[in-house]
């Protein structure tokens, strides 16, 4: 395998800066050399990742896929010296995790302190994404583990591990209180949900799909704070976890609704990759969890 680190290294540079001028002052190469590079990248890929225009450059489709996978790479390179010398050494090295920044302010926060005031030197990555983006980085040596809500789609080469129990409900404000949500009326309801993908979403579509129903919420969000925000202005119905409530409930901003759709039982879990050996900062880490 004959890779040329340089031509990938100048054009993550070129795309990070949108602008040659500024790439070459950062790589401390001159204008056509940087030029030079990129055509040389794109008669390798035999592709143009580049569009040049007055003000700087842009990346087409390719570079765009290119540019997330060259910061992959470089990520994992950039820890991998850290993570070498953890191996023997606890208190040196790097700890990446994978969640959601929900369950880190409502879960994982205080272990995060716990452990860092036992490894001071420790340097701790929180990476946050869709579940088949961290699950992708598990596999690729960026995250070290997932911390998520289950049941999700994981794949089946991944251990769970359940920490925390959850109760999921539907929640509205007064003017929903008195509505029971069923399998007849449910699609008929303004729903405000997280994006397909989330974990949230799946659970739900999971429980519905059996009985082959299909829904098309009102609203739908990313952050499931935003989905409890929409919720508390009366917008409409979504499923919200209690452990995630601050006093919403006990306030009657917003109410519990009654339900016959069975709601399974959630869990904030563990995710690890079967054939991948922990480092032993990820296994001391893991240990504080448990």
């Amino acid at each position: 395998m004959n890779i040329n680190f340089e031509l990938y290294k100048t054009f993550y540079v070129v795309a990070k800066n949108k602008n040659i001028t500024k790439a070459s002052q950062e790589l401390l190469i001159s204008q056509p050399a940087v030029s030079k590079a990129i055509k040389n990248l794109e008669n390798q890929l035999d592709c143009t990742l580049f569009i040049r225009n007055r003000s700087g450059v842009y990346l087409t489709e390719a570079g765009l896929e290119l540019y997330k996978e060259v910061e992959n790479a470089l990520f994992i390179l950039n820890n991998i010296e850290d993570k070498v010398k953890s191996i023997n050494d606890i208190n040196y090295g790097v700890l990446s995790i994978g969640t959601s920044k929900t369950i880190v302010e409502k879960y994982l926060c205080k272990y995060i302190e716990k452990f860092y005031k036992k490894y001071p030197n420790i340097k701790i990555n929180i990476i946050t994404g869709s579940d088949k983006e961290l699950i992708k980085k598990v596999r690729m040596g960026i995250i070290d583990f997932i911390i998520i809500n289950t049941p999700c789609d994981i794949p089946n080469d991944f251990t769970i591990t359940k920490l925390q129990k959850l109760t999921t409900f539907f929640a509205g404000t007064k003017e929903y209180k008195d509505i029971i949500i069923t399998y007849d009326n449910i699609k008929h309801l303004p729903l405000i949900l997280q994006s397909t993908g989330s974990t949230t979403r799946y659970y739900l579509e999971k429980i519905l799909n059996n009985q082959n129903i299909t829904i098309t919420p009102k609203m739908e969000f990313t952050s499931s704070t935003l989905v409890l925000e929409f919720i508390k202005m009366g917008l409409g119905i979504g499923l919200v976890i209690k452990e995630y409530l601050n006093d919403e409930l006990d306030k009657n901003i917003i109410y519990q609704l009654k339900t016959n759709i069975p709601l399974e039982n959630r869990y904030i879990s563990l995710i690890t990759l079967n054939d991948k050996n922990l480092s032993n900062i990820a296994v001391k880490f893991i240990e504080v969890l448990k």
